[in-house]
């Protein structure tokens, strides 16, 4: 009886065995040909993408490209034409060298030298932006609920447009709002890839490149990043794991980009002029605090330039976007412990943007792209907290 169970034992294992068999190109087929709703679903986000480029590229459409977009669309004509370094040029404060420029020598393969070259690169660089946003936004969701996010955070980022002004729009030439790229990607690596053994490597060499393009990444990315993996670290009293080593990349990527600026230059790279990083007086604070609200809000679409006409109803959903902000940020104050590490670091990096703007020299009635960074984390942080992980019902 015994050796009669161990054979039925066996047998049915043999079976189990034959039948894993047969199934196993059953699934190999499943996973080389995705099934139908895949492919309605990508060609969903396809069709979303492209309408969404198709409103900004309109509103693009309805700027002007004055000189400093024409010098960002020559020094991208020289790099397009093998002029890699741009030796001989001297570029301003802000060079948009590691993103921007690459990327409108791209869509001057397609345009050429051209006014419509720089509305399709600045709506590609808007585009880009709101596609990280929306990665990070949707983190978590499905369903339903990853669509809905998506569009609150492509409300919030197309909100500055509804308004006339006579300024700064973040739909304009480059003026940091690409620079965002490189705060988002790190964003979403730390948070979604948080034990991948490529992730600090990545986050360090993304930090660097930001800094050499725009060295806002250095006073704002590289503390939120660090600020979040010091506050990981302290919390959980382990140094050695995976967010010390995000942080050890985060710290080293500053030292990494000065070498790497330093290498450019002594093989005939461009020289630019020095970044504008001086303090203010502290009795100017209180008069930075005052300009920094207004450019909060003209960085929302809650008000216009300082010689704009009067704002019409656009500034009502302006407010409304700026409203669901604050109900982002408070929300992950009120849940800190349990806030993802991804929700943490864009609060590091709005309070980070903030407190560098008031504390410095840079505060004027018309420079709201200087805090740029602060609409697409707050964009995020608003559909994270008003758009639940899962829409049960209607």
């Amino acid at each position: 009886g015994e050796h009669h169970g161990q054979a039925s034992q066996a047998s049915q294992a043999s079976q189990a065995g034959l039948a894993g068999q047969a199934d196993q190109p059953r699934r190999r087929r499943h996973l080389a040909f995705p099934s139908a709703r895949s492919w309605l679903a990508a060609l969903g986000w396809a069709i979303g993408a492209a309408v969404i480029f198709a409103l900004f590229f309109r509103i693009t459409v309805s700027k002007w490209v004055d000189s400093d977009g024409a010098n960002n669309a020559l020094q991208a004509f020289d790099m397009l034409h093998g002029h890699i370094l741009l030796h001989g040029w001297i570029i301003g404060d802000a060079t948009y060298y590691t993103f921007e420029l690459p990327l409108i020598a791209l869509v001057e393969i397609f345009f050429g030298l051209h006014n419509v070259t720089m509305k399709v690169a600045e709506a590609l660089i808007y585009l880009i932006v709101a596609a990280w946003s929306f990665a990070i936004a949707v983190t978590g969701s499905r369903g339903v609920s990853r669509a809905v996010r998506g569009a609150v955070v492509v409300a919030v980022l197309a909100a500055p447009a509804l308004i006339s002004s006579d300024m700064w729009v973040p739909l304009g030439i480059p003026d940091h709002t690409g620079t965002t790229v490189f705060l988002l990607v790190s964003c979403l690596l730390v948070e979604r890839a948080p034990r991948w053994r490529f992730t600090a490597p990545l986050v360090c060499l993304i930090l660097c490149a930001g800094q050499i393009g725009d060295v806002t990444v250095r006073f704002v990315a590289v503390p939120a990043i660090a600020a979040m993996c010091a506050y990981r670290i302290l919390a959980e009293r382990k140094l050695r794991s995976r967010d010390g080593a995000n942080l050890l990349a985060a710290v080293a990527a500053v030292p990494l980009s000065l070498g790497v600026r330093a290498a450019m230059l002594h093989f005939g790279a461009y020289l630019m002029v020095s970044p504008k990083t001086k303090l203010a007086p502290v009795s100017q604070w209180g008069h930075n605090a005052s300009l920094t609200w207004g450019a909060i809000r003209m960085l929302f679409g809650a008000q216009g330039g300082p010689n704009s006409p009067p704002a019409g109803t656009g500034v009502i959903f302006g407010y409304g976007c700026l409203f669901i902000a604050a109900i982002g940020i408070l929300r992950v104050l009120w849940r800190w412990r349990t806030a993802g590490r991804g929700e943490q670091v864009l609060l590091f990096a709005i309070a980070a943007n903030l407190a560098v703007y008031i504390l410095s020299t840079l505060p004027a009635p018309s420079s709201p792209h200087d805090i740029v960074a602060v609409l697409p984390s707050a964009a995020v942080l608003a559909a994270r907290a008003i758009v639940p992980e899962r829409i049960t019902s209607r």
